[in-house]
């Protein structure tokens, strides 16, 4: 990863154990597609595995780095796994970085998995603004099917 071609953009940090699902790894993909499609060169996905020295987990990481599609850090052994595993513990954790290097949301993959691509730029300010349109949608939604109820009454007579 060439931190050159990171600068000024918003990056979401991936931080999981090195033995991520492949069903993780798929929506990852399908969202990091999605993304690059709407949002060319706004936005980039940096895979931060924890691992450990064994054999075993260097194995699972050649296979996962095979597997992906965006940058990973080339050397996660020389991370603080200690750090990692307080923020990961043993679940996929999703850091955004907006472009100016501040952390917009610490756990945003719940919104993501929530509401796809259509969070970006994940923050919480878009979450809540998502969150608005989905209850007026509700409420609409709410709203017509109480209508519809009236009308199968009133016809029912």
């Amino acid at each position: 990863v060439k931190v050159d071609d990171l600068q000024g953009k918003l990056l979401l940090l991936v931080i999981t154990p090195v033995n991520i699902s492949e069903t993780q790894i798929s929506a990852l993909k399908a969202m990091y597609l999605k993304m690059l499609a709407r949002h060319n060169n706004l936005a980039e996905v940096v895979w931060i595995p924890r691992v450990d020295c064994g054999r075993p987990t260097w194995v699972e990481y050649e296979r996962c780095a095979e597997n992906s599609p965006w940058p990973m850090v080339p050397n996660p052994w020389l991370i603080n796994t200690t750090s990692l595993y307080h923020l990961t513990n043993v679940t996929t954790t999703l850091v955004v970085v907006d472009a100016n290097g501040i952390i917009s949301c610490n756990a945003a993959m719940p919104m993501i998995e929530r509401l796809g691509v259509e969070a970006f730029p994940f923050c919480q300010s878009r979450e809540e603004e998502l969150r608005k349109v989905e209850w007026e949608g509700l409420k609409f939604q709410s709203s017509v099917q109480f209508v519809f109820q009236i009308l199968d009454s009133t016809q029912m007579k």
